[in-house]
């Protein structure tokens, strides 16, 4: 065969890759815009990536593949409520000097919707912040309960905020606060240990004699209740121990039978 039959051969053989090449990247191309007409970004940036296989080079598949990336993360952020960071995208999109008219229109559109979104929530987080100073002022008026209150609202509504963490920082800490005033103000209202004593005597006999009991297991409970909330006594008779034990609420003062095999009853 000669020479120049060969090369005849040769540029046949490139010609049809070439056109094989071009083919794919025109389709991929093509398609991709449509998907993207369509809002279908993360088909788009699979057919402009399947594109820049066949033209590695091209600058407009590379621009088209980074842009819908980029939108396709816009749509994640927003459905997370993560509007700073897609206004950011759409920001950053726009940077690219983009030419296509569907992108550039997407990209203003969505960014005028998120702004507008960010913006509803700015106000409600000013309303929040009124809500946590009236919070505030409640603590210092030591009307924990009221305080506590309002916050537990609070934090019900602006879980569903994701842009809004310093807020939730700042009610988890006052809600710590009101939990700590509030219990300390409980364990003022305790009834004494002798005063428990005494109403053992009032309620199951004056024949009998009550040790207290200290250094209970923490893990045991007393009708749903930690065994914490209780005072515990052993009974006894003429220095000799009887069988069960007592138990008085700390605050209540009600009185359980804790008896031999173990059941519980309220006296």
């Amino acid at each position: 065969m000669g020479v120049k039959v060969l090369i005849m051969l040769s540029l046949v053989s490139t010609l049809i890759l070439t056109g094989c090449t071009n083919s794919t990247f025109n389709k991929s191309m093509e398609e991709g815009k449509l998907a993207l007409a369509s809002k279908e970004y993360e088909k788009a940036n699979g057919l402009f990536s399947l594109a820049l296989e066949e033209k590695e080079n091209s600058k407009e598949a590379k621009v088209l593949k980074e842009s819908t990336e980029k939108l396709a993360e816009i749509n994640k952020l927003d459905s997370e409520g993560n509007l700073v960071d897609a206004i950011k995208l759409c920001d950053e999109i726009k940077d690219l000097n983009i030419e296509n008219e569907i992108i550039l229109k997407e990209v203003d559109r969505k960014r005028n919707e998120l702004q507008e979104k960010l913006d509803k929530v700015n106000d409600e987080n000013k309303d929040i912040e009124k809500k946590i100073t009236k919070a505030e002022s409640l603590i210092s008026n030591k009307q924990y309960e009221d305080a506590r209150k309002l916050l537990n609202e609070l934090d019900g509504e602006i879980k569903e905020n994701n842009n809004a963490d310093d807020l939730l920082d700042r009610i988890n800490t006052l809600i710590e606060a009101c939990d700590e005033k509030i219990a300390l103000s409980e364990s003022k209202k305790n009834i004494t240990s002798q005063k428990a004593k005494e109403i053992l005597y009032q309620k199951v006999s004056v024949d009998l004699d009550y040790e207290l009991l200290g250094d209970l297991d923490s893990n045991s409970h007393i009708y749903g209740e930690s065994i914490n909330n209780f005072y515990c006594f052993l009974p006894s008779q003429n220095g000799m121990p009887l069988e069960g034990e007592y138990y008085v609420h700390k605050v209540t003062g009600k009185v359980y039978e804790v008896t031999s095999d173990g059941s519980i009853n309220e006296i």
